[in-house]
């Protein structure tokens, strides 16, 4: 009889050198809209949104408002520093010379500030404005009326044989509104009728000493105004 013996060997268990740890996941907070908010007021679901949010967005506009006063603060002070001319028609202007010229031109290019800053600051309208600006509600090109020249007097005004008409003697009656007394007119050979004479000739100073008018058709109401201001016969030349 054989007896069979079993021998047990016990085999030691491998262990790996990484061991495994739980991973906590972040916690999720969902909100949920019992309608979409495209079909009713958004107002309705602000009461579940958590409250911290709505803390991180009135920080978000607080940070907001506090950038846009700054940049308004960068904003004045750069106003505030600006060399420029601030208020063109405050500034003397010259109607004769190299100067009066450029000033001419500098306020044909600047013309809608110019009036915006006079009707702000309740400024009066230099001569050179108001001829650009008249010419501009007539729709015609502006032009110096005389008024404004390279040499010459600037007690005189000349505008022969220009082929003016009544819209640029209404041009001209606006830039007299605001110059010292004309002594000298020069019109002749244009093309002035009764209604452009009417408008002229009543802005022409008592001090005036020589209106030269030949070749245009005032006719008698138009030459009316014009005897009522020279009260003297000896400075009339008509």
């Amino acid at each position: 009889m054989h007896q069979i013996t079993t021998l047990e060997t016990e085999t030691p268990k491998k262990t790996n050198k990484y061991s495994i740890r739980s991973l906590a996941l972040p916690r999720i907070t969902l909100v949920r809209f019992e309608k979409s908010p495209y079909h009713s007021g958004i107002n309705e679901h602000t009461s579940n949104v958590p409250k911290r949010y709505n803390r991180q967005y009135y920080k978000i506009q607080q940070s907001a408002k506090e950038r846009d006063l700054i940049s308004d603060k960068d904003v004045y002070a750069s106003l505030s520093n600006n060399h420029e001319e601030p208020y063109l028609d405050r500034k003397p202007k010259d109607l004769v010379g190299d100067e009066a010229y450029k000033s001419y031109y500098h306020t044909f290019k600047n013309i809608k500030r110019i009036l915006e800053q006079n009707q702000f600051e309740n400024i009066a309208n230099s001569v050179q404005t108001n001829l650009i600006q008249r010419a501009d509600k007539l729709k015609i090109l502006p032009c110096k009326m005389g008024l404004i020249k390279l040499k010459g007097d600037k007690n005189s005004i000349s505008i022969q044989n220009q082929k003016f008409g009544d819209k640029y003697v209404e041009v001209l009656s606006e830039g007299l509104r605001t110059l010292p007394a004309i002594q000298d007119f020069n019109f002749n050979h244009n093309r002035i009728k009764e209604h452009g004479a009417s408008q002229l000739f009543p802005l022409i100073s008592k001090q005036a000493r020589t209106i030269e008018f030949q070749t245009n058709s005032i006719g008698q109401k138009g030459l009316e105004p014009i005897l009522q201001c020279l009260p003297l016969q000896t400075c009339k030349q008509i």
